[in-house]
């Protein structure tokens, strides 16, 4: 099961990445400005579900090997490191298949990042305004899935 954790996780944060794509967007008072918003943003909001979803079911996959806490924990932790995949696409360029093709560049790139944090402030900052960002929604994403209807 670990292997295919592992590379859920390597294209978890492809999923909310789509958020970040509204920043090409310039806006104007043109129809194909307002069209292409409704796209990206339509696009994002479906990326981010699904995304979600996939959580969801690898917590619930967790939880049963372990139990609930381990994988509370394993998805807080999908979270964050799906916000530092965020990071390491949008700024830093990198993509989910460079693991593979780049190995050594990339595994520079994160440890410089991970043993120097203070040099790293965007990457810090990112980091956490995403995981938290993303956190809350989740909470709220699993709030409305176990939510009963009383009507």
């Amino acid at each position: 099961m670990l292997p295919f954790v592992a590379l859920w996780l390597l294209f978890f944060p492809n999923a909310p990445y789509i958020i970040t794509d509204i920043i090409h967007l310039h806006p104007d008072k043109s129809f194909n400005y307002w069209y292409n918003l409704l796209i990206v943003v339509s696009t994002a909001w479906n990326a981010l579900i699904l995304g979600l979803l996939s959580l969801n079911d690898i917590q619930n996959v967790v939880a049963d090997k372990f139990n609930k806490h381990i994988a509370w924990l394993f998805s807080i932790t999908s979270l964050f490191l799906g916000a530092f995949g965020i990071y390491l696409g949008r700024i830093l360029r990198w993509n989910s298949w460079d693991l593979f093709f780049d190995t050594k560049s990339l595994l520079f790139d994160i440890s410089d990042r991970i043993l120097n944090p203070l040099q790293h402030g965007r990457t810090l900052g990112i980091t956490l305004f995403y995981g938290i960002f993303f956190t809350i929604i989740y909470l709220f994403f699993r709030e409305m899935m176990v939510r009963k209807e009383t009507v």
